[in-house]
């Protein structure tokens, strides 16, 4: 009995904290000389009241890192932050380009604390 519980607390998976969100965009930002400013992984909600999207939070993107991946049930992106892993999942995705941060105008709606993952 003692050996089954110590085999299933060693293989037992990590602890994930995961979120799911309506859209996930990669969204990239450029510079007026046209080189990328930043890239960054952007979680948005859709707000049946308003009927529009507003953006969660966001992560930055270093060396392509998340990557977003399709799967059966939607896409998802997945990381590690202070050790734990990080699962985000979401019904949909774009990937676009801008000249401006999209994320900054729902900053209002959000304090600074819980948006970037």
């Amino acid at each position: 009995m003692i050996a089954a519980l110590l085999i299933a607390a060693l293989t037992a998976p990590s602890p994930v904290e995961s979120a799911h969100f309506d859209r996930l965009d990669i969204n990239h930002v450029y510079c007026e000389d046209c080189s990328v400013r930043f890239s960054q992984l952007v979680f948005w909600r859709w707000s049946r009241i308003d009927r529009r999207f507003y953006s969660f939070g966001f992560k930055i993107q270093k060396n392509g890192k998340p990557a977003v991946r399709r799967t059966a049930h939607g896409y998802v992106a997945e990381w590690s932050k202070n050790g734990r892993r990080v699962r985000v999942t979401a019904d949909s995705f774009i990937e676009w380009h801008s000249s401006y941060d999209p994320e900054v105008l729902d900053r209002r709606c959000f304090p600074d604390v819980v948006r970037e993952w």
